[in-house]
């Protein structure tokens, strides 16, 4: 990920890391480098997972390598010593490679990925995809080729959705044979159910980034704000950290909110979240299958979600809990109205949750992920 140190996306492919470690494989993670530490790589070092750590690329204007050196040098020689901090990372060379992509168009913005997939093409080294997110929104015609390109070069394209892989297709016109969908790993070591809350209030949780523009915690506060003070009581806490934590306390105290909606901050322990709540809102304006649905899902807890992403391939409205339409505050209202005026189901809508989620997860996905490299790897072996 280039826009934090750590996220939902970095689950799968740390998880498949420590399982090819634990089965005597030579794994190389090479990851972004960020100046606080991160407890997650300091695990997966401990792991046995050799981490090379990377100066993270951005948006930048493709150049042909030429150009770039007459005109850019310094950047040149900045790129040029990323792909041989590479290549002294990759020798000897790989069995097989994978790219774990936050949002489908990420190795089209950053560019050093595609001179890496290049590498790999001219050593005949399988790479695997992964993609976790499909950012709405019209993609030029020059991303759409590119990134066309590089899946159809790719040995496997990931999706952690069904919706999310159509979606996909159809944006890049072309059709993805080498494409599957693989389900991420959650934070939790149980699947049990969290014994159900019985509260004076409704009780409920989003647990998400602080991210308006990815999360929408803003258009569900103005939803809040707009509804009725004579209706059920109820509380909100919001778990997570993120750039707009100071942005939600200014609107949480501009709409008189601060005794109804309370900021608890990160939170390792999601059992611990789901102990005294009891219905997870997420009003996101985009998600690929978000973790801590499925891990509120698997506590027997609710969920009231936006259609966007693979939810409604988990979330079936009225039974495992309420759709939005769209993230839009008048949509989140009429939902949450509908959801209240259920309150008394809630208890069984979270038993069927529950259900559903250990019927669609993957019990081991970082296994999954592992056998499928290595049959790529059998299907491609390294010659040298």
């Amino acid at each position: 990920m280039g826009d934090c140190a750590w996220g939902g996306s970095e689950e799968l492919w740390s998880a498949a890391a420590l399982e090819a470690a634990a089965n005597r494989h030579d794994v190389v993670a090479c990851i972004g480098r960020w100046p606080d530490p991160r407890p997650e790589v300091s695990r997966i070092r401990a792991g046995g997972v050799r981490v090379v750590e990377l100066q993270p690329g951005g948006p930048r204007r493709r150049r042909w390598k030429q150009r770039l050196v007459i005109r850019h040098p310094r950047q040149a020689r900045r790129w040029g010593r990323w792909l041989s901090c590479f290549r002294g990372a990759l020798e000897p060379r790989p069995d097989v490679a994978c790219f774990s992509l936050g949002d489908t168009h990420a190795m089209v913005r950053c560019y050093e990925y595609q001179f890496l997939a290049e590498m790999l093409d001219e050593w005949e080294i399988p790479y695997f995809v992964i993609c976790h997110l499909n950012p709405p929104g019209a993609v030029s015609d020059r991303w759409r080729s590119t990134t066309r390109d590089l899946f159809r070069r790719a040995d496997r394209v990931g999706f952690v959705s069904i919706r999310q892989m159509q979606e996909v297709a159809a944006e890049l016109e072309t059709e993805l044979p080498n494409a599957l969908v693989l389900r991420n790993p959650v934070n939790m070591t149980a699947g049990d159910p969290v014994p159900w809350p019985e509260t004076d209030r409704i009780r409920m949780a989003s647990v998400a980034r602080l991210d308006v523009a990815h999360k929408g915690q803003d258009r569900l506060l103005r939803a809040l704000a707009d509804m009725d003070q004579d209706g059920p009581a109820w509380q909100l806490e919001l778990y997570g950290t993120g750039p707009d934590e100071a942005a939600i306390r200014r609107q949480i105290r501009d709409q008189q909110m601060e005794q109804r909606v309370l900021l608890r901050g990160h939170v390792r322990d999601i059992r611990a979240v789901w102990a005294h709540n009891q219905m997870l809102v997420m009003p996101s304006l985009m998600e690929g299958t978000p973790l801590s649905m499925v891990e509120a899902m698997l506590c027997g807890r609710p969920c009231l979600v936006t259609d966007v992403g693979g939810v409604t391939e988990w979330i079936r409205d009225g039974k495992d809990g309420f759709v939005a339409p769209s993230p839009d505050p008048q949509h989140l209202e009429a939902t949450l109205r509908r959801a209240w005026s259920r309150f008394s189901d809630w208890n069984r809508m979270g038993e069927a949750a529950c259900e559903r989620a250990l019927a669609l997860a993957d019990p081991d996905p970082g296994r999954t992920l592992v056998q499928m490299l290595t049959q790529s790897a059998e299907r491609h072996p390294n010659v040298d």
